[in-house]
């Protein structure tokens, strides 16, 4: 009789360990044959990626326009707002707010502000939306009617970069452009979010209220800005609007410059 070690196949392990030559039934596929060998780069293409080339290439010159002047990045790295703030002014100033215009590219049928379907570009975002007008226009009253300003928030932010980011009805006014980019923000994200003037007037009050509930994110003097909140308070309730506060040359009044 022929044993069974001569009719069924060595398994795998067997025949590794016996050195056996005989083929084995296995279900594994046949090896692959053998590849090519990678071809090693030749040495200059490694010695273009050194540190002094890599840095004679980042600082060789370019085409693209800075965004904003030197003046402005100077007074808005000396400006003292809450991170949050900060931070949507450095997005606003350099262009990288995710307005819908901006991300056409891959969202081409998304390019309407979500709160008055207007085409949402960087300059309708920071001076037309739908709750600025009439926000601007509080600021303009509150200033006008105690300062005797000729200029309008909107040119401030428009035309003089420096001095919004310096004078109280400057920063004011970036302060009710954040709160509108929020309330857009959220609309944006629910269809269903109630984007109303009411909404918007307790996002910017909050937001001033933030700045005077701590001293180190306060922006202006602490007698305008309990006048302003003040102010709108009384505005919003349709109460007599307070005085202005006294001047002194320790707080002294917002400038705004004149178009003359």
């Amino acid at each position: 009789m022929t044993p069974f070690s001569n009719i069924l196949p060595l398994p795998i392990y067997r025949q590794r360990l016996l050195g056996s030559t005989h083929p084995v039934a296995t279900s594994h596929p046949p090896s692959p044959p053998p590849a090519y060998a990678i071809p090693v780069p030749e040495p200059t293409f490694w010695a273009q990626w050194t540190r002094s080339s890599m840095a004679e290439l980042l600082s060789s010159p370019h085409t693209l326009k800075p965004r904003q002047p030197e003046e402005v990045w100077t007074v808005f790295g000396r400006l003292k707002l809450p991170a949050k703030h900060k931070d949507f002014v450095h997005q606003a100033l350099w262009s990288h707010l995710p307005f819908c215009q901006r991300q056409s590219a891959w969202k081409p049928l998304e390019v309407w502000c979500p709160l008055d379907c207007e085409l949402e570009t960087l300059q309708h975002t920071l001076f037309s939306c739908q709750f600025l007008v009439g926000a601007f226009d509080i600021i303009d009253t509150a200033f006008r009617s105690q300062y005797q300003h000729s200029t309008s928030v909107k040119s401030l932010l428009q035309d003089d970069t420096v001095a919004s980011l310096s004078t109280p009805a400057g920063l004011l006014g970036w302060s009710a452009v954040h709160s509108n980019w929020q309330i857009r923000c959220a609309k944006k994200s629910n269809l269903f979010f109630p984007a109303t003037w009411d909404k918007f007037c307790h996002r910017w009050f909050r937001s001033i209220s933030l700045w005077n509930s701590c001293p180190h994110y306060l922006p202006i003097s602490e007698d305008i800005l309990h006048w302003f909140r003040s102010f709108l308070q009384a505005t919003f309730q349709h109460e007599s609007v307070p005085a202005s506060p006294p001047l002194s040359t320790r707080n002294p009044p917002p400038h705004l410059p004149s178009t003359n």
